[in-house]
Formats: C-alpha cells, structure tokens, sequence
C-alpha cells in the first residue's frame, strides 16, 4: 500500500517504533512534518439528541395516520415509506445546510439506532390508532 503525501518507508519505521513504545521526540518531530493524519470524529451530542428526537416523535406520527392512509393505498404511499423517505429528505438537507458529510455529525451507529426508534414509534403509534383511537 503506498504511502499517503509521498512519505517514504521512514514513515512506517516510525509508528511501528511508535506502536513499541519507543517515545522518542526527536523522531516524532522529524516525521510530524511529512504526515497528515484524518481530523478525529468527534459527533455532536446535541445533533444525536435531535435525531433520537425526531425519530421517534416522527414515527410516532406517522404510525398514528398509518391506518387512514391519507395519499392512497400505493406502496410510495405507505406512512412507513414517507416516514424514512422524510428522514432521509431531512439528511440531505442537514448535509447540505452543513457543509458536513453525514457521518461527521451523527455517526453510523447512531444513524442506524434512530431508524430503528422511529420503526419501533411507528408501530406503536399503528398500535395505538388501530386499537385505542379506532382508526
């Protein structure tokens, strides 16, 4: 695998001297020059907060109208479908609006566990309109 900005096999004898334990400043300054390392990750809480959020008062909505069916009885048209069709709407707005990929923001994890959140609300919001409102 070649190496990232030209870096020469000095490169690699320096984290593997590094990964012994070998703390030696005057390597890691010699070489500190040459490298680019990725920007850490760090997500925003409150943007994770806001996702869980919306997701699941979302789901929740859109299972209490899920027995109406208020577009028609086409498959685009389920609640569930334009439930993570909005979702995904949202995202790419937030990507736009941002200027982030995605990711930077909320991480895959909780991307993943918030679709989740909001099919679980959904089915439950379903639940309620059909047994309690009496959709």
């Amino acid at each position: 695998m070649p190496c990232e900005g030209g870096a020469s096999s000095k490169h690699w004898s320096y984290w593997i001297a590094r990964l012994a334990g070998d703390d030696n400043e005057g390597a890691r300054l010699s070489y500190s020059s040459s490298m680019t390392l990725a920007p850490n990750r760090q997500p925003l809480p409150r943007a994770q907060l806001y996702w869980y959020g919306v997701m699941v008062i979302g789901g929740l909505g859109f299972g209490l109208l899920g027995e109406r069916r208020p577009l028609g009885h086409d498959v685009f048209a389920h609640p569930l479908v334009l439930f993570f069709m909005t979702a995904i709407a949202g995202l790419l707005v937030m990507r736009a609006a941002l200027a982030r990929p995605v990711p930077e923001v909320i991480p895959e994890r909780s991307l993943l566990l918030g679709c989740f959140a909001g099919l679980a609300t959904f089915l439950a919001g379903n639940g309620l309109a059909v047994h309690v409102v009496g959709g």
